[in-house]
Parts: structure tokens; sequence; C-alpha cells
């Protein structure tokens, strides 16, 4: 099998047919969250940016007391950011018949920070 033809895998189980990012989506803007905020008393998480121009929940129409960061969920989202960014695949060539049947295939995760970005835009354009 061809290294090409070899889809990366999600780190949450979803493949291409099952992509699913609601979860980790702002309610506001509909792209991932970015800079993870939680409203109190609510419990409500929308982008930073976002939320900062509202003083009721969008979403269930309470008062806002507080924004607060929530790391916890921006770990997920930068994990999962991590886990669809571009992969470099390597091969051991020490047999033939291993490379063509799909063994000794290693997955190399580059340096994400440039691959962030350009995720974050595809995914505000859908």
């Amino acid at each position: 099998m061809d290294s090409a033809s070899i889809p990366p895998k999600c780190p949450f189980g979803y493949d291409a047919q099952s992509f699913k990012i609601g979860p980790l989506s702002c309610m506001i803007c509909q792209a991932l969250l970015f800079e993870c905020s939680k409203c109190t008393p609510c419990s409500h998480v929308y982008c930073k940016a976002c939320i900062s121009r509202f003083k009721d929940c969008p979403l269930c129409g309470a008062d806002i007391e507080k924004i607060e960061a929530d790391t916890t969920l921006q770990d997920v989202v930068d994990r999962f950011i991590e886990g669809h960014a571009r992969i470099k695949r390597s091969h051991t060539n020490s047999d033939k018949e291993e490379d063509e049947a799909g063994e000794n295939k290693k997955v190399i995760y580059e340096d994400v920070s440039m691959e962030r970005g350009a995720f974050l835009v595809q995914q505000a354009m859908r």
C-alpha cells in the first residue's frame, strides 16, 4: 500500500466520514475554539474574542458575571489540531515485502506551529 493512500488517524477516533468538531467549536463564530473562555454562572464556552462582546450568554441568556479561561478545553482543542495537522511518514526499508504489506510505517508529527493557523482558517471557511 502506498503511503499517500494511508489516511491519517484521528486521536479521537474520527475518520474522514465522521469528522466532527461540534463540541470544540464556538457557538458564535462556528470555528474551532480559540482562547477558550467559560462564562460564569452558566459555564458555556466560547472564543475569548467572541464572548467579550456580550453581557448575556448568547446560548442561554444568563447574565455573564465573569469570563474565565478554560485551559482544560483549550488543551483538548490543541490536541485535536495537532492530531489533524500535516503528518510526515517515514518508512523503514529493511524488507521490501513488509514495506509493500504496509508494515513498519512510522508516523512522525511535525511541529504544528505553522499548521495551526492554516487549519483554523480552513475550518472557519467551511
